[in-house]
């Protein structure tokens, strides 16, 4: 099942949203541009953190516009007004 999540928009925009146990979610981002990225956050203890793999924060860029997140947790997506409209969904 798919769901927008961001639909062709340039303005900044932050979605929340959750995985449960068992059901990992897959994020696709498309019309990112150059630099612009769109992160990937994880609710700890009601504060906001980037979601880190191997220490590494996770971030759906132009070289890497799809992720899987395994979950559990309540997660969201920080994205920043862009050039281009951008559309982010999750496949569930």
């Amino acid at each position: 099942m798919q769901r927008k999540m961001i639909v062709a928009q340039t303005a900044a925009k932050t979605v929340e949203f959750n995985v449960e146990r068992g059901y990992p979610v897959a994020v696709f981002a498309a019309g990112l541009a150059g630099a612009e990225s769109i992160a990937v956050e994880v609710s700890v203890c009601d504060t906001w953190t980037a979601l880190k793999i191997d220490g590494s924060a996770i971030v759906l860029d132009i070289n890497t516009n799809h992720k899987m997140i395994s979950g559990p947790g309540y997660y969201r997506l920080v994205k920043p007004s862009t050039a281009g409209a951008v559309n982010v969904e999750l496949v569930i």
